[in-house]
């Protein structure tokens, strides 16, 4: 089973000042082949920039390809709201 949690939360700085702030978890599982490796030193959460996370699970081919296009799209100043319609079915990526 994977483990995935995302919340969003208010935070209060030193000065006082109140922000939103996102809260992400997952679990270090990976399985492939039916084999079941634990990661020591990663999480299942990927940091594309200090503000842009994604947690992934599902089959290794397809979150790789979501990441790999996902990047590729931030990299070329595409709009975040365009990288979440990617679709894994597609060659190439694309949003």
């Amino acid at each position: 089973m994977t483990v995935c949690i995302a919340a969003i939360a208010k935070a209060t700085s030193a000065d006082g000042q109140r922000s939103d702030v996102v809260i992400l978890a997952s679990d270090r599982m990976l399985t492939y082949r039916g084999q079941q490796y634990e990661l020591l030193d990663q999480t299942k959460t990927f940091w594309f920039s200090n503000t842009i996370a994604a947690l992934v699970a599902g089959t290794g081919d397809t979150l790789l390809h979501i990441l790999q296009v996902t990047a590729l799209l931030l990299a070329d100043k595409t709009p975040l709201r365009a990288c979440l319609r990617i679709s894994p079915t597609r060659q190439g990526g694309g949003a």
